[in-house]
């Protein structure tokens, strides 16, 4: 057995003597970055010729600098404590040399970087249109949205506005300009020589709406007082209908266009951004109302929209407008007053901007709050992996502590170091970003007021380098910070504290690692499940196999639109495929909401009730599969006025559980046309799968009102093979119809769960991408705690220690960690519960069957990632262990 080899120095290891040589003529300013120099070259000649070759050449390097003359100018002498430029740009040449000789560890420092802003970058993109940029309207914050209010059981309802109450409040003081705007747009025909027509949403508006928004047009004039003339047709066209139906043609305005077979003039073309926050139209028209007769109107479909005096803030608004509407009740009791309570008929002024991001507000917060989750779980590992490579360093930084660097200096290299890392990380995860752009704005619900944009804008650019830097700072600062604390450590030693320091150091980055993941992947699970009941809902009508098209006519009077579409019902029945087809005016989940009033015969105006009044030819209950539960369904010819109402809305307009069958209801008012109800139906979901059943009474078509604008087809075929043969059908019968929004009933549900979808593929995603971070630093962490006590383990195991206390002397602090991180997470899941909230349905945000689940799925990851390490220290040789050092 041959004796045992004489103590070494460890391969690598500068000769500190040379080092601090080399600096001594130096100005004390610049003997850090020589140094820094001397020991960068030293260990790359290492690796190359070895250890003594690479002594040798440090010990000459030492003699050439002792022997070289430098400049005594005292000014030079005078050690620095600015940042020069040729300071910042000698660290960063040595991050760049660094950055060559650890190829492994930077590119895992921009990788993990690049997923967290990558991530931020992805949802900053989407929420910034919605929660950040300005509206395309001067001064907006002075702009308001109004509608009614009204004390009624169950708390205060919003309520759209009269034209009566539309001309009272144009005497509010506190407003510079009041407009009005119907909430229910019009489906016309447009027709253009030489093109299939085309069915346009045409909103209408009052005089000063354009003046109100504060837009300028494009090309032409906005509306003004010629245009609400009774003879006149003009319209107002949306930039983005310009652009695409007549290729921005200067020419256009002035003249005319065939809207619904008659002509209309084109007076001017508005921005496409015009129509955020009121209704989406392709192009405005003027919204008749006569101040004489208003106050007989009893119906509802205005609303305001109002720029506030300068200096008048909301609250004052609302003040003023509550005053005005208590004159009006006692003008006005019978209308302006609620029955029941006798209260008065408010109207209420809500900020233009937060009846925009009011409702989409909780759904980017989480989104956000998720994105800056993974952020966070990338800088913990960036944390752990620039904490391991400054212990690598130990020895280099004590040289540079014992030659006279200050620790300011060793700090803000070593941060510069993660920085010039962090820039590329930021860079990459812009790229990244970009590329996930356009399938972000295809993949997003659509939102009537905000469009996506497939491209970076410099918002977002700013908002990444910005994101960078401060990311980067405390990624580099806080490591930096500890690693620059010991002032010398020997060259083989590792203290009892510093082992202590470094393993509570490891601790808590597990900890704070799986605290994170456990509060992403609980909102994600919670999201999901709440997912998978909502599309559970029984809607009350079958989505499978049905075929949905627009059909809008408003051309000859009732008699003649009841044979049309009495005639188009019949022959798209008998297309081949076709089980039966039907004409509607509203799709269930697919309708722009409205309604009207009814009250049972012999009850009071007080107890009117509020429904969706559902206009079907026969055979829509069919074709829908909604069953007559009581009485029965409609005939194809109704020749006296009958109604069938659903079960909601019979409970409400006879709460005595009477039998609806045969009795009468009046429509609108107590004054108003009686319908007999001949049957019930059973209860559909009619705005959201998510929403209680809603009050439907349904009407005959051939009646004339409400007249169909929506064919439905019941199919035995896959309902999109049906769309071509749809179309020449309609051909045939009237040319000049457009056939428009082709859709399956699949294609409705899934837009009424589109937000949902999106909110949770963006949460999984975020969730995957920090379990996967989180793993991938447990296993980092253990992989390397094992590498740097190789020799520990040895002689352990030399000494007779079992391998498997070698296993749980190693695992404990992982276990440790991982157990707090766990009761952390659970303990920022609750609260984030009521942010986490806003998206589930019929569950609870704090449900303790996620949570369990959630904990031993990460309990089992992180068993996995500690597993390949643990296995490692078990099989470690002594005899090699020892040999090696």
């Amino acid at each position: 057995m041959s004796a045992p080899s004489e103590p070494r120095r460890r391969p690598g290891s500068p000769p500190a003597i040379a080092i601090w040589l080399a600096g001594l003529r130096l100005p004390a300013g610049d003997r850090e970055h020589q140094a820094g120099d001397l020991i960068e070259e030293f260990h790359d000649r290492a690796r190359r010729y070895g250890t003594f070759a690479a002594r040798a050449w440090a010990w000459r390097q030492a003699f050439r600098c002792l022997a070289h003359r430098v400049s005594r100018d005292p000014v030079h002498d005078v050690p620095r404590s600015g940042v020069s430029m040729s300071a910042f740009i000698r660290d960063v040449g040595f991050a760049l040399r660094l950055v060559r000789r650890t190829p492994l560890i930077s590119a895992a420092v921009v990788l993990t970087f690049a997923l967290g802003i990558g991530a931020n970058v992805a949802i900053f993109s989407v929420a910034w249109p919605a929660l950040g940029a300005p509206l395309a309207f001067p001064q907006e914050d002075r702009l308001a949205f109004i509608l009614l209010s009204a004390e009624r059981a169950g708390g205060v309802r919003s309520n759209p506005i009269s034209p009566g109450d539309y001309f009272d409040l144009l005497e509010a003081r506190s407003f510079e300009s009041l407009a009005g705007f119907n909430m229910f747009v019009s489906q016309r025909n447009l027709l253009i020589d030489g093109r299939e027509p085309a069915q346009i949403r045409v909103a209408t508006v009052t005089e000063d709406f354009f003046k109100v928004l504060g837009v300028a047009p494009v090309a032409g004039r906005p509306l003004d007082a010629s245009d609400f003339t009774p003879d006149a047709r003009p319209i107002v066209l949306n930039e983005r209908l310009w652009r695409l139906q007549f290729g921005a043609d200067p020419t256009l305005i002035g003249r005319s266009l065939t809207i619904d077979g008659a002509p209309w003039t084109v007076v001017g073309v508005m921005p496409d951004a015009t129509a955020v926050g009121t209704v989406e139209a392709d192009a405005w028209s003027t919204q008749p109302l006569n101040r004489a007769t208003a106050r007989q109107q009893r119906s509802y479909f205005l609303a305001m929209i109002g720029r506030l005096r300068s200096g008048v803030s909301l609250e004052a608004a609302n003040a003023d407008l509550a005053a005005l509407m208590k004159v009006v009740a006692d003008r006005y009791p019978v209308t302006n007053t609620v029955s029941s309570t006798g209260a008065p008929v408010l109207a209420r002024a809500e900020s233009f901007r937060e009846r925009l991001t009011g409702p989409v507000r909780p759904a980017f917060m989480l989104l956000l709050g998720g994105a800056g989750l993974v952020l966070i779980v990338a800088g913990i590992n960036i944390c752990g992996l620039q904490i391991a490579r400054h212990l690598g360093r130990r020895q280099e930084l004590s040289v540079r502590r014992a030659l006279g660097a200050a620790r300011v200096a060793l700090v803000r290299q070593l941060t510069i170091e993660c920085l010039v890392l962090a820039a590329a990380g930021g860079l990459a995860g812009l790229l990244a970003a970009s590329l996930t752009l356009g399938a972000l704005a295809r993949y997003a619900p659509s939102v009537d007021w905000y469009e996506i944009s497939p491209r970076l804008t410099t918002p977002v650019v700013l908002f990444t380098i910005g994101l960078t830097l401060v990311a980067g700072l405390i990624m580099g600062l806080v490591p930096a910070v500890m690693a620059s604390a010991t002032r010398h450590v020997g060259m083989q030693s590792r203290g009892g504290t510093a082992g202590r320091q470094t393993a509570r150091l490891r601790t808590s980055i597990i900890a704070a690692q799986v605290a994170t993941t456990m509060v992403l992947l609980i909102a994600a699970t919670l999201t999901a499940l709440s997912l998978g009941r909502v599309l559970r809902v029984d809607p009350g009508f079958e989505i499978d196999r049905g075929l949905i098209a627009d059909v809008r006519t408003t051309t000859g009077d009732a008699s003649d639109r009841i044979r049309f579409f009495d005639e188009l019902v019949q022959r798209a029945g008998a297309l081949p495929g076709v089980e039966r087809a039907c004409a509607i005016n509203h799709i269930p989940l697919d309708n722009e909401g409205g309604g009207m009033t009814f009250v049972a015969e012999g009850k009071t105006d007080s107890d009117m009730e509020g429904a969706l009044p559902m206009g079907i030819t026969h055979g829509c209950f069919e074709a829908l599969r909604i069953p007559v539960v009581r009485g029965r369904a409609f005939q194809r010819v109704e020749t006296d006025s009958v109604a069938i109402v659903n079960e909601t809305m019979a409970k409400a307009l006879w709460p005595a559980g009477e039998d609806p069958v045969g009795k009468r209801v009046h429509i609108g008012l107590v004054s108003g046309p009686l319908f007999t109800v001949v049957g019930v139906v059973k209860d559909i979901r009619a705005s959201a799968l998510e929403s209680a059943f809603t009050r439907q009474v349904w009407m005959s078509a051939s009646r004339g009102w409400p007249m169909p604008q929506r064919l439905i087809l019941r199919t035995t075929v896959p309902p999109d093979t049906l769309a071509r043969p749809l179309r020449t059908l309609l051909r045939e019968l009237r040319p000049d119809l457009a056939l428009a929004n082709v859709r399956t009933m699949q294609d409705i549900v899934g837009q009424a769960t589109a937000s949902r979808r999106f909110v949770l593929s963006l949460l999984g995603g975020f969730a995957g991408i920090a379990l996967a971070l989180c793993a991938i630093g447990i296993y980092g962490l253990l992989a390397y705690q094992v590498g740097q006590r190789t020799r520990e383990i040895g002689i352990r195991l030399a000494l007779g220690a079992k391998r498997r206390d070698i296993s749980r002397t190693i695992t404990r602090p992982v276990i440790v960690g991982v157990a707090g991180g766990l009761a952390l997470g659970w303990l920022g899941a609750r609260w984030l519960a009521s942010l986490i909230a806003t998206q589930l349905y019929q569950m609870s945000a704090t449900d303790s069957r996620v949570y369990l689940g959630v904990t031993g799925f990460v309990l089992a990851v992180a068993l996995v990632s500690c597993m390949a390490p643990m296995r490692r220290a078990a099989r470690i040789d002594p005899v090699i262990a020892l040999r090696n050092e």
